[in-house]
C-alpha cells in the first residue's frame, strides 16, 4: 500500500515540477521538488525500519 502512495506522490511532484518550469512559477517548482525529496526520504527510512524489525 505504501508503494502505490509513494508512486502517485512521485509522479504529483514531478507534474508539479514539470509544470512550474513551463509557467515559470519558482514556487510550484519547489513544491514538486519537495514531494519528490519527501518521498524518496520516507521510502529509504521505512526500507530501513522494515530491515531492522526483520532482523
Amino acid at each position: 500500500m505504501f508503494q502505490q502512495i509513494d508512486h502517485v506522490v512521485r509522479i504529483v511532484g514531478l507534474v508539479l515540477l514539470i509544470l512550474g518550469w513551463l509557467l515559470k512559477s519558482r514556487t510550484t517548482m519547489l513544491v514538486g521538488g519537495l514531494l519528490i525529496f519527501a518521498a524518496e526520504f520516507l521510502s529509504g527510512e521505512f526500507a530501513g525500519a522494515l530491515k531492522k524489525i526483520s532482523h
